[in-house]
């Protein structure tokens, strides 16, 4: 939340001020929307069929689809970029959860999930039951 206030404010549909000069309003490429994506790093980590940059939603799903998204995060003490592997060649788990209990966390890692009421969150590192997890919810590590 600090870095998407810090980068847009909250506003998914804002263009990169030219009052902030640098490489990319210098070339007459300005970051846009939520995070603050040029149009070159979206299109690398975007997932497929969410293509759209002013989309708040298309832009955290290309934000988890870093692999690197934890070290890459400066929790809005300055700007940031992404450094990582694209996590899916081709976008996964789009469809979602198909419903009910789900074991989050395994393999020691902390899993970002997304809601289908739009509620993003995050397990815990450790295997933990999320019980009845909605239909639909993406889980995106």
């Amino acid at each position: 939340m600090a870095q998407i206030k810090r980068e847009s404010g909250g506003n998914e549909k804002i263009v990169q001020s030219s009052a902030v000069w640098d490489v990319n309003t210098a070339a007459g490429n300005p970051a846009r929307g939520l995070l603050q994506y040029i149009p070159q790093t979206f299109n690398a980590y975007k997932m497929k069929g969410h293509n759209n940059i002013y989309s708040g939603f298309d832009q955290l799903l290309a934000f988890f689809n870093n692999s690197t998204w934890r070290r890459d995060l400066p929790y809005g003490r300055r700007g940031w970029g992404p450094r990582g592997k694209r996590k899916y060649k081709n976008g996964t788990g789009l469809l979602g959860h198909i419903g009910g209990d789900a074991i989050l966390g395994d393999g020691g890692k902390v899993e970002p999930f997304l809601m289908p009421n739009g509620l993003l969150g995050l397990s815990p590192d450790s295997a933990t039951l999320f019980p009845n997890l909605p239909k639909g919810t993406m889980v995106l590590a």
